[in-house]
């Protein structure tokens, strides 16, 4: 019988695409637990540089830095985008954290035709995710959500 949503994985570990990621070990382990997502980017150190994303860079440190947060029965999720602003994938790192969780998901609210495209990363992403949705609307993140609790 699976455990409860909010008991799966010990660890979150929240990141940021702009160049920093950090890690919040405890968060999750209980429902009365909560995160401030608004907050996050108001972290020292989570915008840097010219405040663009760098999905590479953010994937490489976290492998760096809190590879060990992701266990088996880690569910990742990544939201973003996918733009890269023509820098390194970093296929490799996401493989790593993808490669160590139970399963990844990337919530994406660009439009799906644009997947792909330009300077989109979602393509070298896609392949280690166990999906990625269009997420624009309210509708399109309660269907993502009734998956990954499924």
């Amino acid at each position: 019988r699976p455990h409860p949503p909010h008991t799966r994985g010990p660890n979150v570990a929240p990141a940021a695409p702009t160049g920093h990621a950090w890690a919040e070990r405890g968060i999750g382990r209980t429902n009365r637990t909560r995160v401030a997502v608004n907050r996050l980017a108001e972290r020292r150190g989570v915008i840097a540089g010219d405040g663009h994303s760098d999905y590479g860079v953010v994937f490489t440190r976290f492998v760096n830095d809190h590879l060990d947060a992701v266990e088996a029965t880690t569910t990742v999720i990544v939201t973003g985008d996918g733009r890269g602003n023509y820098r390194e994938a970093c296929e490799e790192s996401f493989a790593a954290i993808a490669g160590r969780a139970r399963r990844v998901y990337w919530l994406n609210p660009e439009p799906s035709d644009g997947w792909g495209e330009q300077d989109s990363l979602i393509d070298v992403y896609r392949p280690y995710c166990r999906a990625v949705h269009e997420v624009r609307t309210l509708g399109q993140l309660a269907a993502a959500i009734g998956e990954l609790v499924d």
